[in-house]
């Protein structure tokens, strides 16, 4: 395994959040984005935010 890898266990499971926690939450967050769609014109998102659910914010239903 090389320096720049990290090895991971899968995760199961459904979470939920109030839409108004949610929202708090991502301007806490990092902004991924897509170095493929830097300069799509199709209307594709060109980043997603990086969050992490064992934050105080979700609740796991299951």
């Amino acid at each position: 395994m090389g320096a720049n890898e990290t090895v991971v266990q899968p995760l199961y499971g459904v979470w939920k959040t109030e839409f108004e926690k949610f929202n708090s939450y991502l301007a806490t967050c990092n902004l991924h984005y897509y170095q493929q769609r830097v300069n799509d014109t199709k209307g594709n998102a060109k980043g997603s935010y990086v969050c992490d659910i064992r934050n105080e914010t979700f609740e796991k239903l299951i």
